[in-house]
């Protein structure tokens, strides 16, 4: 019984770790095969929106999807776009604070919808059939957790069929081990309910567990905690091994790579030298390069011919398949001269040709 009771509190359903930002892309590899999502609370969109970019470059990972949780949409309704990326933003926000805004590729088949959820924003959104990530931000300010548990276990509930489920957000419940908030008992064992865990217990903000990871699948999954200077709260990543649905990429894009080396040694670095603050040269230097490259970028439409339809098809795959598809054109025409010359034999009847 003992060791029955060992092996559950040794359980984790994911692996989980604290690593600097730069490690990501040692931890997350860079594939096709995956759904990485980068979560951070931003504090205000409008303000610090500026930081994501150099947040996503120095991570070195292409994420699928960013979450953004505390926007302060009701003050900043616009929201700006990332290049890449398109987004889809919360409407029901009623406090000054509130707000959950995702990026998501471009280049991916993902549906994003707003169900209902009391005292608390949601999104969700579907990167595969049997996947359901929820995007959460539930303000500080409800100190009573029964109206937002009930309608969290109701909106679960409806998802029971889905063989993957992730929440994520910041929920400002410490979910630390040996955590002292009286919410967090109630929290996680309406989640156990429903065979979701935690899928790290870091602390994120100061000492306590407030950005959550929690999951239930059966596919192997890695969190991370890592900390930024864009806020007062640390950077978490999770990364699923789950097939995504990819778009036929119908631009190409190509940098010329002449001249934006030329560009680059023309550029004046002077500006850069002026900032005293090491987190504004960075950004400042980050998008000095951003913007060069997108200047030198090309867009090259692909005819539907030579357009890859499944991440997986490589040109090379793709001449195969033609080559095959031909081969099966001219067999079909012998077949038929075949089958046609079998009906016709003994009569003088001259077969057409094809």
């Amino acid at each position: 019984m003992n060791r029955i009771q060992n092996d559950i509190d040794s359980f984790h359903i994911a692996e989980s770790a604290v690593c600097d930002i730069e490690e990501c892309r040692t931890r997350i590899p860079n594939s096709n095969i995956g759904f990485k999502v980068l979560q951070q609370n931003i504090r205000s969109i409008k303000r610090n929106i500026s930081g994501i970019l150099p947040l996503i470059v120095r991570s070195g990972v292409n994420w699928d999807c960013i979450v953004l949780t505390e926007c302060w949409l009701p003050s900043n309704p616009n929201v700006a776009g990332l290049t890449g990326y398109n987004h889809f933003a919360s409407t029901n926000n009623k406090s000054q604070n509130e707000g959950v805004v995702i990026y998501y590729r471009n280049d991916l088949y993902i549906s994003i919808k707003e169900p209902q959820l009391s005292e608390a924003n949601c999104l969700a959104m579907f990167p595969d059939r049997n996947t359901v990530a929820l995007a959460i931000y539930r303000p500080p300010g409800y100190r009573n957790i029964n109206n937002f548990i009930n309608s969290l276990n109701d909106l679960l509930s409806s998802y029971a069929s889905l063989q993957n489920v992730i929440l994520l957000g910041d929920i400002n419940i410490d979910i630390c081990e040996n955590s002292m908030d009286p919410n967090s008992s109630i929290y996680l064992e309406m989640l156990a309910y429903h065979g979701i865990l935690p899928a790290h217990t870091i602390a994120t903000h100061g000492k306590t567990c407030l950005d959550h990871v929690m999951l239930r699948t059966k596919l192997p999954a890695c969190s991370l905690v890592f900390h930024t200077s864009l806020t007062d709260h640390n950077s978490v990543a999770l990364s699923i091994t789950t097939r995504l649905r990819h778009k036929p990429m119908k631009v190409i894009k190509r940098i010329n790579h002449p001249n934006l080396a030329k560009d680059l040694s023309n550029m004046d670095f002077s500006h850069l030298y002026t900032l005293k603050d090491a987190n504004a040269a960075t950004n400042y230097f980050i998008e000095s390069l951003q913007t060069l490259i997108t200047h030198n970028t090309i867009e090259i439409k692909t005819s539907s011919r030579k357009r890859l339809l499944k991440p997986w098809i490589t040109p090379g795959i793709l001449k195969c398949l033609k080559n095959r598809d031909n081969l099966n054109k001219k067999l079909k025409k012998i077949l038929k001269m075949i089958f046609y010359k079998l009906l016709t034999r003994g009569t003088e009847t001259t077969a057409p040709t094809y």
